[in-house]
This record gives C-alpha cells, structure tokens and sequence, in this order.
C-alpha cells in the first residue's frame, strides 16, 4: 500500500515538474523569438553575446554546494544558512567580475554604451538568481514541484510586465535584459517571502558546513567549469568561426531542434536526481537511470523522420524569416538537419551527471567534461574547415556520438 501511495504521488510531482519545466522553456521560446523579430539578428546579437558569459557565470556559481542539500538526509538550518552565505559571496563576486569583463570588452572593443548598460542589467539578474538558488534547491529535494510552477510562472508574469512598464521610457533594444532583471528580482522576492526556511548570514556556519560538505563539493567544484566550458565551447567557437550572424543562426536552431531534448533533461533531472538519491545501492540507481535513458533514446529516435519531413515542409517560410531579420547567406535548412540529426546522441552525456552525483561517480566527470569539450571543439572545427560553415551542427552531432562512446566505455554501463 506505501509502494502504491509513493508511486502515485511521484507520478504527481512528475507531472507537475513536467508543466513547470515545460511552461518555462515555451515562455523563453516565445521572448526569444519576439525580440529577435523585432530587434532584428545584429541587433540580438548583443543580448546573445552577454547572455552567454552571464550563463557561464550562473553555472560557476552552483559549485556544488546547492547538490549538497539534495544528497544529504536530514539537512539542518544552520547548514542552508551556510549555504546561502557562501551563495550571497560568490554572487557579489561572480557580479563584479562581470562587470570587469564587460568594461574590459566595452574599453577595448567597438561595443557602444548601450551594450556595457545592457550587460551591467544582466549581471545583476545573475547575482539575484544566485541568492535564489538555495531556496528553489529546497523545494526540488522536497519535490515541492508544484510549488515551483506556481513560483517560476510568477517571476516570468512579472518579468514580462515589466517590460510592459518600462516599454514607453526605454529603447527596445533593452527589452529582454528588463524581462530577465524583472524576473530574476520577482523570483527572489517571492522565495523570501514564502519563508521556506530562515535564511541567517553567518560566515561561522558558512565555515563549519563546508568542513561537513567539503568531501562531496570540492570534486564538483573543480569539476563546474569544465562542464560549464563544455556547454558553451560551441557558441564561443561558432561566433569565432562565423561572427554575430552564424551565432544567431546557430543558437536560434539550437533553441528550436534541441528544445525537446531540453525540455525532457530539464525535467528529468530535477525529478529524478532527488529521486535516485533515495534508493539504495548503486546497481538500482543504474537500473533506473538506464530504464529513464532507454526511454528518451527511443523516443528521440523515432522523432527524427517526422522532424526532417516537417522542416522541409517549412523550408520556404523559414528562409524568409530569416532573410527578414537580417540573415541571407546561410544554408539554415542544413544548419537545422545538423541538430536533428544529434537528438539520438544527446541523451546519456546530458543525463550522465545527476547519475555520477548520486552513485559517487563524481571524479569521472572531469576527465569527461574535457573530453566533451575537445570532442565539440575538434568536429565543429573540422566540418567548418572541410565542408564550410553551413556543416557546423553535423560536426556537433558527430561529437555527441563520440561521447555516448566514452560515457559507455568509462562509466561501465
């Protein structure tokens, strides 16, 4: 009778998880491309541009401390005050950094004033997302999902409201930094104001919990910018091969193609990774991991017929699109084939670290990350240098296959 109340309310808060998750990417997907049209590729390419070193910079802040509210059983209030000191020093740090970075590209290069305004804003959305982390870590351990929705859906009403406000006073080309400040400061006020523990800033207790924690973060942490290097070489060495129009053609196949797989990583490992970690043994922890892998290879396999069949069906009303925000001497139908054609490998390294995390795997992850890396680097270069820009993304794919490969050969499945 418990197994049967587990089940049902785990299938719950999967589906919740999965409305949140989904609604959240569909809210993106939608600014994405309203502010592309109507800020046109040159334009958006800016925000791009600084959304990708601010990415960098919100990875590097999760260095593992959030996972250890996760992993561990019985987590006490002096350790998440801990914590969410260490978040508040990191955040102010991580802040200034970019700052520095920004003026740095600012003072050197010929970005104008509206660029190092638009990243200062940005910035300032990364050191608040960083202060909510501990928070929404607390809601995902009690797999609270429903609570997170109802939380998410609000910071991005609110985000998009405040672009609404600010849309008489400022120049559209601020438009998404506004929406991204507007919900990162939601989010954070909101978090606070529910009390879901008390949060007190004590460097004593940020001190003992690293001595408690230290065995578990430390790997993680020299781990984070690997990974974080892994995630972003590609748009970095995109945008060094083809310049602003590439990297919005890029990331704008990117963020439709691999959506779907974005969409089912994103909600599985939010629901799965505080779920494995309540089993016991490192062999059920596998089972299920693979049980969950199988699942999406499947489905990501079949997908790609339907996906090739459909894309050429809107080849024509595509090209015009993009020639209409700017983009003109781009193969964008090869572009996009490139990413389909990844979907099959994308599964296992994507869902790989929630798996090393619980079964204490973690020292593998490094030597992945850079292989990862190398691996991206290596065909995306080859395929520009052999077959010219427009065979990038099968350069990406042909680099996910490589790392199925090694996760099979040194992960032991």
């Amino acid at each position: 009778m418990e197994k049967v109340i587990e089940l049902s309310s785990n299938k719950i808060q999967f589906s919740w998880n999965f409305i949140d998750v989904t609604c959240h990417i569909l809210i993106n997907f939608c600014a994405y491309f309203f502010f592309l049209t109507l800020l046109g590729a040159i334009n958006y390419a800016n925000f791009i541009f600084i959304s990708l070193i601010c990415g960098i910079a919100q990875a590097l802040i999760k260095l593992g401390q959030n996972d250890y509210i996760i992993v561990t059983k019985n987590i006490s209030d002096d350790d998440l005050s801990g914590i969410f000191t260490f978040n508040i020093l990191i955040g102010v740090s991580s802040f200034i950094t970019l700052i520095t970075i920004f003026f740095v590209i600012f003072y050197t290069s010929e970005k104008n004033l509206t660029f190092f305004i638009s990243a200062i804003i940005m910035s300032s959305g990364v050191l608040l997302t960083g202060l909510s982390n501990s928070f929404l870590t607390v809601l995902q351990k009690n797999q609270e999902f429903k609570k997170l929705f109802i939380i998410n859906l609000s910071s991005s009403i609110f985000g998009i409201f405040t672009v609404y406000i600010f849309s008489n006073f400022i120049d559209p080309i601020f438009y998404p930094f506004i929406m991204a400040l507007g919900t990162a400061l939601s989010l954070f006020v909101i978090l606070i104001s529910l009390k879901i523990f008390q949060p007190k800033v004590s460097i004593k207790k940020m001190k003992h919990t690293y001595q408690s924690a230290k065995m578990f973060v430390i790997p993680l942490a020299k781990n984070r910018p690997i990974i974080t290097a892994s995630k972003n070489i590609d748009s970095f060495l995109v945008l060094y091969l083809g310049g602003d129009l590439l990297l919005v053609t890029y990331t704008t196949f990117k963020k439709v193609l691999i959506f779907p797989l974005t969409t089912l990583y994103g909600i599985l490992d939010r629901w799965l990774y505080p779920l494995l970690a309540k089993l016991d043994g490192n062999e059920k922890v596998k089972s299920e991991y693979l049980k969950y892998s199988k699942h999406i290879l499947v489905v990501s396999t079949l997908a790609i017929v339907p996906a090739c069949v459909l894309l050429i069906f809107v080849q024509a009303p595509m090209v015009n699109y993009f020639a209409n925000i700017g983009i003109t001497n781009i193969n964008v139908l090869l572009i996009a084939f490139g990413f389909i054609f990844t979907w099959p490998f994308f599964t296992m390294p994507v869902l790989i670290n929630p798996y090393a995390k619980v079964s204490r795997l973690t020292h593998l992850l490094p030597r992945f990350s850079i292989f990862t890396s190398l691996s991206i680097m290596l065909f995306i270069f080859t395929a520009n240098v052999f077959f010219g820009e427009n065979w990038i993304t099968f350069g990406y794919a042909l680099a996910f296959l490589t790392m199925n490969i090694y996760v099979i050969l040194n992960f032991k499945f």
